[in-house]
């Protein structure tokens, strides 16, 4: 019989390198934000994101989960209220059909984040993994294809209410264009126009080398066709 247990690890930065350890579940089932267990101790890893572990057959597999504690429970909860409905499926003799063709979008964020590090861009890949977690947080979404403008509006609107600066906005917004663009969806008909703080924001004291820079840089060789090495990865 197939294992079909869901785990929830933490992938963090420790004194020996980036290792995985089971995330520390509290007793009212939350997630203890940053906590793992090592053997029998609960150590603290400030540094690092969640991920699903789980089993395709005997391999063993793992999805990203956020970099928060309560964006990891939920897509815990999610993953394994979907093993208890395709077992409960597979007993009643009835198929859940997994929309092959279409694009999930953590899957394929995972991927453009990879193809970012592959090409030496660190900081611009934690930005893309920043900007893209929150949108599909904001969007709650699960297939490119379903994408509209105003997940892109939501998006924004969400990032002013918790009062992030001009600047800040304007530079997540660009990673998920970057991602958006990655997917070749079109992004003129997603994002239509471009809200004042965005266009106003990279000219106010921009330093060489600094984070907008950066992204227009990774974003240009992308658009080039820098990804075509990892094309053997998207029909994988």
């Amino acid at each position: 019989m197939a294992n079909r247990n869901v785990t929830l690890v933490r992938l963090c930065k420790t004194e020996k390198g980036w290792r995985r350890y089971p995330a520390v579940i509290g007793k009212n089932g939350r997630v203890k934000p940053g906590f793992v267990r090592v053997g029998a101790k609960e150590k603290e890893f400030k540094e690092g994101r969640y991920q699903l572990r789980s089993y395709e057959g005997s391999r063993m597999v793992y999805a990203e989960a956020g970099e928060h504690a309560g964006d990891a429970s939920a897509a815990r909860d999610k993953a394994i209220n979907l093993l208890a409905a395709k077992d409960s499926a597979t007993v009643a003799g009835v198929k859940i059909e997994e929309t092959p063709g279409r694009r999930n979008l953590r899957r394929e964020l995972t991927r453009f984040v990879t193809a970012t590090q592959d090409r030496g861009s660190m900081v611009a890949s934690k930005i893309y993994r920043t900007s893209g977690d929150e949108f599909l947080l904001v969007a709650g979404k699960t297939f490119a294809e379903d994408l509209t403008p105003d997940d892109l509006s939501h998006h924004l609107r969400a990032l002013r209410k918790r009062g992030l600066g001009d600047r800040t906005i304007a530079n997540r917004h660009r990673g998920v264009l970057a991602f958006l663009r990655y997917l070749k969806l079109d992004t003129k008909a997603l994002a239509p126009y471009m809200p004042r703080l965005i266009r106003a924001a990279p000219a106010r004291g921009l330093r060489r080398g600094g984070t907008a820079r950066i992204l227009r840089i990774t974003e240009r060789r992308s658009s080039q066709g820098c990804l075509r090495n990892l094309a053997y990865d998207r029909t994988a």
